[in-house]
């Protein structure tokens, strides 16, 4: 079985615009979902994928997740609870 898979989410900004960060462990079978997302983008200078923020739809990511719970024997968790505490903001 796969070591447990933690994706977090934060508020971030990358080349002056508001962006979701997403940050893991390297996965290739993640990395492939998160590619299927329409804006999903790599950022070599933080090392992470990110979205541009007015793009990024949570239910999209959940949906992409989704089906990992199983691929991953449910030790995938998905951590938005930053992105959330900044919007409330």
């Amino acid at each position: 079985m796969k070591p447990k898979q933690n994706i977090v989410l934060s508020n971030n900004f990358h080349k002056e615009k508001a962006v979701v960060t997403l940050r893991f462990d390297f996965d290739q079978e993640v990395i492939n979902r998160i590619k299927t997302l329409k804006g999903a983008k790599w950022s070599a200078t933080k090392k992470c994928w990110y979205f541009i923020k007015e793009d990024f739809h949570l239910q999209d990511l959940f949906e992409a997740i989704r089906s990992l719970i199983d691929i991953l024997n449910s030790n995938c968790r998905l951590n938005y609870e930053l992105i959330f505490i900044m919007i409330e903001k």
